[in-house]
């Protein structure tokens, strides 16, 4: 009964099969690959030893190569990107060569089945986020064996990687981004991951829409890992917590992505510069143009801040540092607040209805005049100033009225001819609703010592003696009213023309007196000195704004002036 046992063991477990032979033909190469592969004389738990003429060991080169499918879906606010890989492996296994039991059989190559029964370097994404193999009914695996014993191993892989991103020079950025292939569990000692020294990296010519591919490139490095600690990151080129201690064999490849500018500009930048443009179209209209200034400013500021909360940016990662897109909109952003501020105070300027006084009509004293005006109706409000203004203009219009009255006209030497007239003719009516006294005859004395005048005033004598008691009081209320217009028509008549001219000149010579200190002076109203600063803000504006766009153009090429220049 042992015997049966043992016999049945040998027949099923003999290195040798009795079905198979050792010169295998095209057509037997699954019984080939049956026949290197038995567990009889090949683990594949064990790791493919390379020995030197001195039966030294030395570690085994497992050379990597990678063609590149797909690379996008670029996350800025995830950090991470996609990437379709084929990657492709070899290395040798002296313990799968049959190049001395075939000779009609080069090469033998299988898929999955393969894989499951032959030893394969294990070998991860270092910064992977999730990863899996692609397929569609099976995975995309291909194995193949060379009569020498060199393994020709090929899988796709469908990987999310993590980039670290800077998204300073944002939307000029390029960004550096690496797929990192590490050994799992052979250290450098046993196994080295080498790229191949022919075309290590391919790729597709695939349409990205925001990046494009600029450089990519290869590295080999070796990963140095310890045990103590638990941050799963670097610290000084040594990794903790992960892996057991030893030095770990790497593959870097990176790329560098550069974005593209076309959605930016046409989305972004003209329109937001077209908004700026637009906020200047306040400086062409009147200064007290108070409705459409308004509404032009408020409605370009509020379609810009709209217009910055739709770029894009919460798709960015909220980051501390400031990004050259916020520079861009914090200085449209201040140019368009002022042209609010520029029409804030012209129209504060232009509320003076007075001329102001200059030493010199130059930009730098009209500018400090119409600044002292905004200072002085800072705390004004716009009511209020217009109604001092109008009674400004009130107070002037009463001066010129007391100047022209009769006190004034007389402390000046000028008589006033309408209040004579105007006396004179009350005083005629008087005498006539009193009792229908009549004038009948005036005697003007005239004496060369005074000039001093008599008016006698004659009435008819019937009834006198009656009516004398009741005419008593009119008629001496008719001297005195009398007396007046006597006196009145002979300061009229002695009042010659000739006077009247030389008071008239030593009037002039007066005021030309009074203005002498002020012949340094120039006049200017303070309407005219807010059409003045509209005027010179359609300069300053567009020129303030077209070198801030050279300056951020100069920034973000990273090209100096004096590079420029050269």
């Amino acid at each position: 009964m042992k015997a049966v046992s043992l016999i049945s063991w040998l027949l099923s477990s003999s290195a040798l099969p009795v079905s198979y032979s050792l010169d295998f033909t095209v057509g037997q190469e699954t019984q080939l690959f049956d026949y290197i592969t038995n567990q009889s004389r090949y683990d594949v738990r064990t790791r493919p030893s390379v020995h030197l003429l001195n039966e030294e060991k030395k570690p085994l080169e497992v050379r990597t190569s990678i063609f590149l499918y797909f690379l996008g879906n670029i996350e800025a606010q995830d950090l991470e990107f996609e990437a379709h890989l084929l990657i492709r492996q070899r290395w040798k296994d002296e313990k799968l060569a049959y190049k001395n039991i075939s000779i009609d059989i080069e090469n033998l190559e299988g898929e999955v089945w393969f894989a499951d029964n032959i030893w394969t370097p294990n070998v991860f994404i270092e910064n992977e986020v999730n990863s899996d193999l692609m397929k569609m009914t099976r995975d995309s695996i291909y194995v193949r064996i060379e009569d020498s014993g060199i393994v020709h191993y090929h899988y796709r892989v469908r990987t999310v990687v993590l980039c670290d991103m800077n998204l300073r020079r944002f939307p000029h950025d390029s960004q550096i981004c690496s797929i990192k292939m590490e050994s799992w569990t052979h250290p450098v000692d046993e196994v080295v991951l080498k790229w191949e020294s022919v075309l290590p990296l391919a790729r597709n010519n695939f349409m990205q829409p925001e990046y494009t591919i600029s450089r990519e490139s290869t590295l080999e490095t070796v990963s140095v890992y310890k045990e103590q600690g638990t941050s799963p990151r670097g610290i000084g080129g040594v990794l903790q917590g992960r892996k057991p201690k030893g030095n770990y064999s790497t593959l870097i490849v990176e790329f560098e992505l550069q974005r593209q500018l076309g959605h930016y500009i046409i989305d972004y930048y003209v329109p937001s510069a077209l908004l700026v443009v637009m906020s200047w179209i306040s400086f062409w209209l009147d200064p007290n143009a108070v409705p459409g200034r308004t509404t032009l400013g408020t409605t370009t500021w509020l379609t810009f801040n709209t217009m910055t909360k739709n770029t894009g940016t919460d798709q960015l990662p909220k980051v501390s540092y400031i990004k050259f897109l916020d520079i861009w909109f914090l200085a449209c952003t201040v140019f368009i607040f002022s042209s609010l501020i520029e029409f804030a105070v012209v129209n504060t300027i232009w509320r003076r209805k007075e001329n102001a006084q200059l030493s010199r009509l130059t930009g730098k004293h009209i500018l400090k005049e119409g600044l002292k005006e905004l200072g002085r109706s800072a705390l004004t409000t716009p009511s209020f100033s217009r109604r001092n203004s109008n009674n400004l203009d009130a107070g002037k219009q009463n001066d010129s009225v007391r100047r022209n009255s009769f006190p004034c006209r007389q402390l000046m030497g000028i008589p006033n001819y309408t209040d004579t007239m105007s006396t004179l003719s009350a005083a005629s009516s008087y005498a006539t609703l009193s009792g229908g006294l009549h004038m009948l005859s005036t005697s003007n004395r005239k004496s060369s010592d005074s000039d001093s005048e008599e008016v006698t005033i004659t009435v008819p004598s019937k009834n006198v003696a009656k009516q004398e008691t009741s005419t008593e009081k009119p008629r001496q209320r008719l001297r005195s009213w009398g007396a007046v217009a006597g006196v009145l028509r002979r300061r009229k008549e002695r009042f010659t023309v000739d006077q009247v001219i030389e008071v008239e000149e030593e009037n002039k010579e007066e005021e030309e007196g009074k203005g002498n200190y002020l012949e340094h002076f120039q006049t200017m109203s303070y309407e005219e000195i807010a059409v003045w600063i509209d005027t010179k803000a359609r300069i300053i504006f567009p020129l303030l704004f077209i070198l801030f766009v050279v300056l951020y153009a100069v920034s973000v090429t990273n090209v100096t002036i004096s590079n420029y220049i050269l």
